[in-house]
C-alpha cells in the first residue's frame, strides 16, 4: 500500500554536477492562457457574427433588398404628403419626396444600427461567458452589418435621383466618407451604451428615447436652413446632420457641404468615439464577472 504512493524523483546530484555549474535543460510541457487573439482569429470572428447577423434577413436576397428599400421609401411618402405644405414650403412634392429619402437612407442605416450595437453586448451574455474573445468585436460586428443594406438603399437612391430629377449624382465619390463618419458613430455610441445596459438593465429603456431625442434633433424631415442661426451652429457638431446633409447634397441636388461642416462633424466624430473606446475599455475587464 505504501509503494503505491511513492514518487519517482529525479537526484539533484545528476542535475548539478560537481565540475558542472551549469543545470542540464529540462524539458517540460508548460500550458499558458493567451493574453489575445491573433488579428487573423479577430478578422474571422468579426466576419462570422457578420454573416449571423445578415442570414435570417438575407436568406433570400430579394426578400433583404426590398425590406431595405421599403423602410425609407415608405416614410418618404408619408411625410411628402402631411409634412410637405407644414416644412418644405414652395419646394414641390417630387423634390421633397427626394430631398426627404435622401436624409432617411442614412438615417435608417444609423438608427437600425445603434439598436444592435447599444445592444450587442447583453443580448450575448453567455456568450461571453464562455468565449475568450475581444468584447469589442460584437459592437464592430453589430455596426457594420447594417452597411449591406445602406449600399441597397444607395443604390436605390441613385436611381431615384436619376428618374425623378434627372441628377446624375456627380459627387457620388463623397458618399463613402459620409458613410464612414455615420459607421464610427454607432461604434462609439455602442462603445458607450453597450456595457452600461449590460451591466445595469435599467439603462435599456432609456435607449429608445434617445434615439427618439437624436431624430428629432436632426435636420432629417426639416431644412437646416429654417433653423434659428443659434441652432445652425450647434448643428455643425451633430455628425450625423453632416451625414444627411452630405446624402441630400450628393442626391437631391442640395447645397455642397462647406470645408468647416465636414471638419466639425468628423473631429465630433473623432472625440466621441475616443472617449467611447477608453471608457469601453476600463469596463469591459471584469465585464464577464459582473454579468
Amino acid at each position: 500500500m505504501r509503494d503505491s504512493f511513492q514518487i519517482e524523483s529525479t537526484p539533484v546530484s545528476t542535475l548539478f554536477p560537481k565540475n558542472d555549474k551549469t543545470p542540464k535543460r529540462i524539458s517540460a510541457k508548460v500550458s499558458l492562457r493567451p493574453d489575445f487573439i491573433s488579428w487573423r482569429v479577430s478578422r474571422d470572428l468579426l466576419l462570422n457574427l457578420i454573416y449571423l447577423d445578415l442570414t435570417p434577413k438575407y436568406q433570400k436576397i430579394w426578400k433583404g433588398c426590398t425590406w431595405a428599400i421599403l423602410q425609407p421609401l415608405l416614410i418618404s411618402l408619408v411625410a411628402s404628403f402631411s409634412l410637405k405644405y407644414k416644412i418644405s414650403g414652395s419646394q414641390s412634392s417630387f423634390d421633397y419626396l427626394l430631398s426627404s429619402l435622401s436624409a432617411l437612407v442614412p438615417w435608417y442605416f444609423f438608427s437600425n444600427g445603434f439598436v444592435k450595437a447599444v445592444f450587442s453586448i447583453s443580448h450575448r451574455k453567455e456568450w461571453i461567458k464562455k468565449v475568450y474573445a475581444p468584447q469589442i468585436i460584437l459592437v464592430v460586428a453589430s455596426a457594420t452589418s447594417g452597411l449591406v443594406d445602406l449600399l441597397v438603399s444607395s443604390v436605390f437612391l441613385f436611381l431615384c435621383s436619376w428618374f425623378l430629377k434627372g441628377h446624375y449624382a456627380t459627387q457620388l465619390y463623397l458618399i463613402p466618407l459620409y458613410s464612414i463618419v455615420a459607421w464610427l458613430l454607432l461604434i462609439a455610441i455602442g462603445l458607450l451604451l453597450s456595457p452600461l445596459i449590460a451591466i445595469n438593465n435599467d439603462i435599456r429603456f432609456a435607449a429608445p428615447f434617445i434615439l427618439q431625442l437624436y431624430f428629432f434633433s436632426t435636420p432629417i424631415l426639416y431644412k437646416i436652413e429654417n433653423l434659428p442661426p443659434f441652432i445652425q451652429k450647434l448643428e455643425l457638431f451633430n455628425p450625423m446632420a453632416l451625414v444627411v446633409n452630405g446624402f441630400q447634397s450628393v442626391f437631391s441636388g442640395g447645397e455642397t457641404i462647406t470645408t468647416s461642416c465636414v471638419l466639425a462633424g468628423t473631429l465630433t466624430t473623432g472625440v466621441v468615439f475616443f472617449f467611447g473606446f477608453l471608457f469601453f475599455q476600463s469596463k469591459v475587464r471584469n465585464l464577464a464577472e459582473l454579468l
